[in-house]
């Protein structure tokens, strides 16, 4: 058996698939459940956008995709009412609630995930200040030399006259020719991404 094969560019595979969505789209409207399809879509993204704030790219966006969903079902209309208690209606309270829960889990996950890295780098702190404190400035700046955990935070280490930047695991820690660790460190994460200064 012969199989031809065909070949597209990503224009076609885009232009293909948006037809396929929009078919659907224009199916779904004409019922019960695809006017609640559609409500949900419009109240999803309007909260969504609602959370965003209204500048930007992404709230814009979600804006045109419920309006879209509104006009989808408005040329539906006919065949269905769309007001109080219709099955848009009820489907814009429903994604309202899916955006409101969504938007809940994130900030809770973002949280968690702030205190987790929070606490890591301030034990990481801890542990550089424990090394240290105490040692000749000049023992500090061969530490990256020694101790595979330090490398330098500049190119040579050097902030000026007396000071020294070492990265320590998730962190960056400032050193004074006293060989004191300074209050203030910069987080960074595991891909090198500058999280902030704590101290």
């Amino acid at each position: 058996m012969n199989k031809k094969v065909i070949r597209l560019t990503e224009s076609d595979l885009h232009k293909i698939v948006k037809e396929s969505v929009n078919k659907i789209i224009n199916e779904i409207g004409d019922t019960e459940k695809g006017q609640d399809a559609l409500g949900q879509v419009y109240g999803r993204a309007i909260r969504r956008a609602q959370n965003l704030g209204d500048k930007g790219a992404v709230p814009r966006k979600l804006r045109n995709v419920a309006r879209d969903a509104k006009d989808k079902a408005y040329s539906q209309a006919p065949n269905h009412d769309i007001y109080a208690d219709s099955p848009f209606d009820k489907g814009i309270s429903t994604g309202y609630e899916k955006a409101e829960k969504k938007s809940s889990v994130r900030r809770a996950v973002k949280e968690s995930i702030n205190r987790v890295l929070k606490e890591g780098h301030n034990e990481d702190y801890m542990e550089a200040k424990q090394i240290i404190d105490g040692m000749d400035f000049e023992d500090v700046k061969k530490l990256p030399y020694m101790d595979d955990r330090f490398s330098f935070g500049a190119l040579n280490g050097s902030e000026g006259e007396g000071l020294i930047d070492l990265n320590f695991k998730g962190i960056l820690v400032t050193v004074r020719s006293v060989a004191k660790v300074t209050n203030n460190f910069e987080k960074y994460d595991e891909g090198g991404q500058f999280l902030g200064v704590e101290g």
